[in-house]
């Protein structure tokens, strides 16, 4: 897909038996995943979404959705059966982001490979952003997140009375050192009272190549 920037949102929907996820070709949208009833639990709001950022020096721009329209010398997406691969370069630095959903389990996986064109060495942060749907039930003041070594990623969680679902956590995870987290909860206002809604999660870290992966399990 040459032209990023079509008159109509190309939307590519990636699914399994438990977990679907529709985006467009920035790699955003909504993931929603199946219950044990089989109603649906959104997972990833239909927001913008999967952002990688790049930061260098005071520099940072969106690997895969550039909504400034910086001038990427390279630019477009490439998308099959199950997966959607988002191709850019920008000051000398060649990103390749891979999204798809596992054949199976309630998961997908971003990975993200990036080349310095130049012949120097560059410090470089990455930064993945998701904003996560973590409330299952009106009890809102359930709702926590910690930073769990096991998985390596942030485990949100949301543990309520009479919960419709088993499945009260969700992970976002990464193959590569973290070295810090940040979360922000979006409320509405309600009789004068603020209902936390859904949590935004930004990871970021100095390496080079990533490989990120968002997950649902039972608590125990």
């Amino acid at each position: 897909m040459d032209d990023m920037y079509p008159k109509r949102t190309w939307k590519n929907y990636l699914w399994n038996e438990e977990y679907l996820t529709c985006i467009n070709q920035f790699g955003i949208g909504q993931s929603i995943m199946k219950m044990e009833n089989g109603e649906q639990r959104e997972i990833l709001r239909d927001t913008d979404n999967r952002m990688i950022y790049i930061k260098e020096k005071d520099n940072a721009y969106c690997v895969n959705y550039n909504y400034n329209k910086l001038p990427f010398t390279e630019y477009y997406a490439t998308v099959g059966m199950g997966y959607t691969k988002i191709v850019s370069e920008y000051n000398d630095i060649h990103s390749e982001l891979l999204i798809f959903v596992a054949a199976s389990g309630r998961r997908e996986c971003w990975q993200l490979d990036i080349t310095n064109k130049r012949n120097a060495s560059r410090d470089i942060y990455l930064y993945g952003f998701a904003e996560v749907n973590s409330r299952i039930s009106y009890h809102s003041s359930c709702n926590k997140d910690s930073f769990e070594k096991s998985v390596n990623g942030v485990c949100f969680q949301h543990i309520a009375y009479n919960s419709p679902t088993a499945y009260h956590c969700i992970h976002f995870a990464s193959d590569a050192n973290i070295y810090g987290y940040a979360h922000v909860i979006i409320g509405t206002s309600a009789e004068n009272s603020v209902i936390s809604r859904v949590s935004e999660l930004a990871l970021f870290s100095f390496f080079e190549k990533l490989g990120a992966l968002l997950f649902i399990y039972k608590s125990k």
